[in-house]
């Protein structure tokens, strides 16, 4: 999943990149926008979260981005650092038991 929203990500931004740089008034546009667009664009980039916990095992596992720089890694230790704090590993069978007994909403 995590991929594919990478993927799509960077297609759209090639594309509203090619389009806002047609014209005087899609520059204009441009310049408006950027900066929704770049806290937009920071939101999607693996560098800002570094990893993303790995379900379906008994502990905890993050996986990072197989190309991740320094940032990444040390967002990665820090995702790592939040998830042992707040017990995220019990959270996600707690979760889980609820629905099996369905007491989920």
């Amino acid at each position: 999943m995590l991929k594919s929203v990478e993927g799509a990500a960077s297609a759209i931004f090639s594309v509203l990149r090619e389009e806002f740089t047609r014209g005087i008034m899609t520059k204009l546009a441009a310049l408006i926008l950027k900066p929704g667009l770049s806290a937009f664009r920071k939101k999607l980039d693996y560098n800002e979260y570094g990893a993303a916990p790995l379900l379906g095992i008994d502990g905890l596992c993050l996986k990072s981005h197989g190309s991740s720089g320094a940032q990444a890694i040390k967002n990665a230790v820090r995702q790592a650092r939040l998830a042992v704090n707040n017990n995220l590993v019990q959270a996600i069978k707690d979760e889980f038991s609820k629905w099996e007994t369905g007491g989920a909403q």
